[in-house]
């Protein structure tokens, strides 16, 4: 049988209760193993934006600030997370009826965890500009029907979405020096901006004077430095 975790089209009409129960059954998910992961494809941005030989000298004090932060995330209503929940993995399926018209692609990394990860996903779209004023009211909007509390939401969003544009920075920084597949280098600006407002809220403020003290702006030389030929 196909791992759950496997690409296999568009999210099918199951009971999404049923799939977290398979996934942690399947992977034995602990709070601390998904910080571990997290962490790890968080050491991507240090791995391939700051270079190999930057890498090895700064990520155990990366990983010293971003581990606490990622282990106060509130874990009392754990939920599915695709990760990977942006436009671009949305698919419109006029046969459906209300929000099920929404299908999904893309979620072979899902894991159990906090639901301000997806809304980061897709709210600070590393693709296309979204405005600060439709974040909020989306956030708002999301906030009002769950009523969670807005505060530590608000706290946990960021922390999520922080480690979600480090990571990004890295795979496209990876694609281009690895792969070679240097379009999505231009990319790199807008996620850093999405990071930049992440790191407003006050919990970032040392991995933030940490970024800022060791990680150079996406300018254009920067960027020249990740494309390969």
């Amino acid at each position: 049988m196909p791992s759950i975790r496997k690409r296999i089209g568009y999210f099918p009409l199951i009971n999404p209760q049923k799939t977290i129960t398979k996934i942690s059954k399947r992977e034995k998910l602990s709070q601390s193993k998904v910080v571990g992961i997290l962490v790890e494809e968080a050491l991507l941005f240090t791995e391939w934006y700051l270079g190999e030989v930057n890498s090895s000298r700064l990520s155990k004090q990366f990983t010293s600030l971003l581990t606490p932060l990622l282990k106060k995330i509130d874990q009392t209503k754990p939920t599915l997370v695709l990760r990977d929940f942006h436009a671009e993995n949305l698919i419109w399926i006029n046969s459906r009826k209300n929000f099920k018209r929404v299908g999904l692609l893309d979620y072979q990394d899902a894991l159990i965890g906090h639901p301000a990860y997806d809304i980061a996903s897709l709210l600070k779209d590393a693709r296309r500009d979204v405005s600060i004023e439709v974040r909020d009211k989306m956030t708002n909007h999301y906030l009002e029907e769950t009523q969670h509390n807005k505060d530590l939401f608000l706290r946990d969003y960021s922390i999520l979405s922080a480690q979600r544009n480090l990571k990004i920075i890295g795979i496209f920084s990876r694609l281009s020096i690895r792969d070679k597949k240097n379009n999505y280098i231009k990319l790199i600006p807008r996620v850093w901006k999405n990071l930049e407002n992440d790191f407003l809220h006050p919990d970032l403020e040392n991995l933030s004077k940490f970024i800022n003290s060791v990680a150079p702006y996406p300018n254009v030389n920067i960027l020249k430095n990740l494309y390969q030929e």
